[in-house]
């Protein structure tokens, strides 16, 4: 009798997880690592990682690729457009986690996608839209056709963006250099 009502509170724990409802939950931003990975403090007290669904923005500290052109901005826009809304809440598609542990989450500041908004901007690319809420990748892809067609942020280059990542390879050693001591001074006067 007594494993069975310890079977049932863990099902009763596990129904109430927020995550689990699958609508939208607010949650408190408690650090932004980049441009689309935070971490959160979910309704129950449980503190999460999560990566943000169907983009991919430049890294910052990856232990191979360093700093890449446009990750501090990325980072910079979304801690911008995090602490400036008055409510930030996470959507959740078919996939709970990612192969790290993250959760993988659509995350909205004031009801706005951030993923729509950074990608309009110019700063993330659009990947990762299989088995996604199809509405949703249409809107981020129609923000990237919008911004590659206007050579924003990233699409400024040509062939900094591919379907695999980013390469600042093609940018020049000096644009890559400008670009990096620009990252660091948005980083200097907007921290």
């Amino acid at each position: 009798m007594l494993w069975r009502m310890v079977q049932f509170f863990k099902w009763f724990q596990w129904k109430q997880d927020p995550v689990r409802k699958r609508g939208l939950v607010k949650v408190k931003v408690l650090h932004v690592y980049d441009g689309d990975t935070i971490r959160v403090q979910l309704p129950n007290g449980k503190e999460e990682r999560v990566r943000f669904l169907l983009i991919d923005t430049p890294e910052l500290h990856h232990p191979e690729k360093g700093m890449q052109p446009y990750g501090e901005e990325a980072k910079l826009y979304t801690k911008y457009k995090i602490y400036k809304s008055r409510v930030v809440e996470l959507g959740f598609d078919q996939e709970e986690r990612d192969r790290y542990g993250r959760l993988l989450a659509y995350v909205y500041c004031d009801r706005k996608l951030l993923q729509e908004e950074l990608v309009r901007k110019g700063f993330a690319r659009v990947c990762y839209t299989r088995n996604r809420n199809e509405a949703i990748v249409n809107r981020v892809r129609a923000a990237q056709k919008e911004a590659k067609e206007n050579k924003r942020g990233i699409w400024a280059c040509k062939g900094y963006v591919s379907r695999n990542g980013y390469h600042p390879e093609a940018m020049g050693l000096f644009q890559r250099f400008l670009h990096m001591f620009r990252g660091k001074l948005l980083k200097l006067v907007l921290d």
